[in-house]
């Protein structure tokens, strides 16, 4: 609620931190929805640094990105008709294109499902995938659908 807050505007950083100050270093303002959030914080709980909405020039802004190169897009009903959107595949195929790696998750399993996600995650993680130098480069990427 407080990534919302700060993301809304209807809160400053400063008025966070007085709130809640001793889970203020894990909000940040720039996720935009709820299931954003949580993945965020679940993957931070892991020492797995996304950062929230970063830019990919021919792309736009994406969800979460980890490392170089792995992107994870959460999607939810109220912007989302699960993943039938033509935006998205549009969006996944360009990203593909460039390199990226594509994880694309739905509310359910973020919410309820982390022992599912969690594994392929840290596995892309740990075998360093989500980095160029370890990729398969610029010129080629994979999606992968949950």
């Amino acid at each position: 609620m407080a990534d919302s807050a700060l993301n809304l505007k209807i809160l400053t950083r400063s008025a966070v931190a007085a709130a809640i100050p001793t889970l203020y270093s894990w909000c940040d303002g720039r996720s935009q929805s709820g299931t954003e959030s949580i993945e965020r914080t679940l993957l931070r709980a892991r020492r797995i640094r996304a950062i929230p909405q970063a830019y990919i020039p021919g792309v736009g802004h994406v969800d979460l990105l980890i490392g170089d190169r792995l992107v994870i897009e959460c999607d939810s009903a109220k912007f989302h008709e699960g993943y039938g959107s033509e935006r998205d595949y549009d969006r996944d195929l360009r990203l593909v294109s460039l390199g990226y790696l594509v994880v694309r998750l739905k509310y359910r399993h973020v919410v309820y499902e982390q022992d599912t996600v969690e594994p392929i995650i840290l596995e892309l993680v740990r075998s360093q995938q989500h980095l160029w130098s370890r990729g398969s480069g610029r010129s080629r990427g994979r999606a992968i659908a949950i």
